[in-house]
């Protein structure tokens, strides 16, 4: 089976709760034993954090011990949008490298799950004030359209939002999105 970004994480779930599980039941012998060691206490403690971070750090180097391939070519899709506008849209071009076959023809299935808005506040949200115009893009025809839409009196000037397109193709993202609103 294919190691896919979703297995990895799954590993790296289940490794840090066994290390939790670990730590706990080391606790619970220690509780049982009467202990009051300070040092046992923490050495305990920093060794569930040592081990944590560990776990994290193979996670994120992947199985062959390279860097996550999206640090290398994920796009970053900026634009300006009036506050004032109630529609807006924009283009977002979904790398070559998102695809897993050579074929023109191959296609990805792209989402959204909204633009967060920076420091809080109401999220623009898919259906209701955006969608991906096609949703499905090919490696020959590779841009899609963030179409955003009943905007009116929901723009403050300076707001940032941001969010993230997906592949459901390729289980990871393809493109990320930052708007600032002028």
């Amino acid at each position: 089976m294919r190691d896919t970004p979703f297995l990895g994480l799954l590993r790296l779930q289940q490794t840090v709760l066994h290390r939790v599980a670990d730590y706990v039941q080391d606790v619970g012998a220690q509780v049982g034993a009467g202990s009051v060691d300070p040092a046992a206490w923490f050495g305990g403690w920093a060794n569930l954090w040592s081990g944590v971070v560990e776990d994290v750090g193979h996670w994120y180097a992947g199985p062959a011990g390279e860097l996550r391939p999206w640090d290398e070519w994920l796009l970053v899709t900026r634009a300006r949008v009036a506050h004032d506008a109630s529609t807006a849209s924009i283009d977002v071009d979904v790398p070559v490298a998102a695809f897993r076959s050579e074929d023109p023809g191959a296609e990805l299935r792209l989402a959204c799950d909204g633009l967060v808005r920076a420091g809080g506040g109401a999220p623009l949200l898919p259906r209701f004030q955006l969608a991906l115009v096609p949703a499905v893009v090919t490696r020959a025809a590779r841009r899609t359209r963030l179409a955003l839409f009943d905007l009116k009196e929901r723009l403050d000037v300076g707001d940032c939002y941001r969010g993230v397109v997906w592949s459901e193709d390729a289980d990871g993202p393809v493109a990320a999105v930052e708007i600032e609103i002028v």
